[in-house]
């Protein structure tokens, strides 16, 4: 349990927006991951590959003692992203609502991927059922990222940052302070977060390129990836 009287909002950072090799659009290997994360000093991350759980699963398996693997995914439906976490396999939807219903019946949390990401739709944003908001993605410009941060308040949902990770120097750019005195999943829920972050440099999009480019020509010629 997390008492409110007992909440502090002092704890450890957790990246909650990484990608590993099993995006397609990723260099970052989950031991990769684990190494990083450890040496940033994070206290938890979240794998949140497109569409599997495989790469989470992997990580946490990797991951030594102190440092904590939060399993899940990113889904793209009705055209916007959602990151589902504290889940071990994917849930299919027909829309929003019925995701975010599957996924807490699960034991999972969902949150609105930066939700101004260029070309993603902004009518009827503030109806999307989540548990959470992004207000901070590594990605994206400032400007948006406030734009998410006031969608937030006004909606009363709790705030979270990710990096967005696709290559190492990114892990840790972005995190969430999750109060020390709750279990992950329940600080967020509860908003018991500090969300803080800083932009990723302009060159980690042609990494991710890259990378999409290099994982598509090994499956061509029959080739391992990852």
């Amino acid at each position: 349990m997390c008492p409110a009287q007992k909440a502090t909002l002092e704890g450890g950072a957790y990246d909650l927006h990484v990608h590993s090799v099993f995006s397609g659009d990723s260099l970052l290997r989950p031991e990769t991951i684990v190494k990083v994360a450890m040496k940033r000093g994070l206290e938890g991350i979240a794998v949140t590959d497109h569409e599997t759980v495989e790469g989470g699963l992997r990580a946490r398996r990797l991951a030594a003692k102190g440092l904590s693997i939060i399993v899940g995914y990113e889904t793209r439906i009705q055209k916007r992203d959602i990151i589902c976490l504290f889940v071990e396999e994917i849930t299919r939807a027909s829309d929003m609502e019925e995701l975010h219903e599957r996924t807490k019946e699960k034991g999972g949390i969902t949150i609105l991927a930066h939700p101004y990401r260029m070309f993603a739709p902004t009518i009827g944003i503030e109806k999307v059922e989540v548990d959470a908001i992004e207000v901070f993605n590594s990605r994206l410009s400032l400007v948006r990222n406030r734009k998410g941060e006031e969608l937030a308040r006004r909606l009363n949902k709790p705030r979270v940052a990710g990096s967005d990770a696709h290559v190492a120097s990114e892990i840790g750019r972005a995190y969430t302070v999750l109060d020390g005195n709750c279990e992950p999943r329940e600080a967020i829920l509860l908003g018991l977060t500090r969300p803080f972050g800083s932009p990723s440099p302009l060159w980690v999009r042609p990494a991710s390129l890259l990378s999409r480019t290099v994982a598509v020509t090994s499956r061509i010629f029959g080739r391992e990836w990852p």
